[in-house]
């Protein structure tokens, strides 16, 4: 078991530009002065967007993902310096399974959406 764990949190919303300016080499080289020995990075998020390029779903991937090998290039990195990278991808509903797929939402009696705060 890992000591000294980040979670990166990147629910991004597909307006916003990431991994434009990403340098692998100065973020695990930042985890590594920080002691970080493991960190979590996404692979899909909340919103339902892959972080990673996909020969499969590219209709999936972030619309704002500038380098499409930002996991890829993270987890290299990170392994580089012994830093180890378990991956994160959500598991139940996001936003583009809501707005891609409406008949899998939950529903009422009446047809209404439950739960849902869009």
């Amino acid at each position: 078991m890992r000591k000294r764990t980040v979670h990166l949190d990147f629910h991004t919303s597909p307006y916003v530009k990431v991994g434009e300016k990403f340098d692998s080499h100065e973020f695990a080289q930042t985890l590594k002065k920080a002691h970080v020995n493991s960190i979590t990075c996404f692979a899909r998020d909340h919103h339902g967007y892959l972080w990673y390029n996909s020969k499969n779903h590219p209709e999936m991937i972030h619309p704002g993902l500038v380098n499409h090998n930002l996991l890829e290039e993270q987890i290299k990195a990170c392994h580089e310096l012994g830093i180890k990278v378990p991956i994160y991808s959500t598991c139940q509903w996001d936003e583009y399974c809501m707005l891609n797929h409406p008949e899998w939402l939950c529903r009422d009696p009446e047809g209404n959406r439950i739960n849902i705060r869009y």
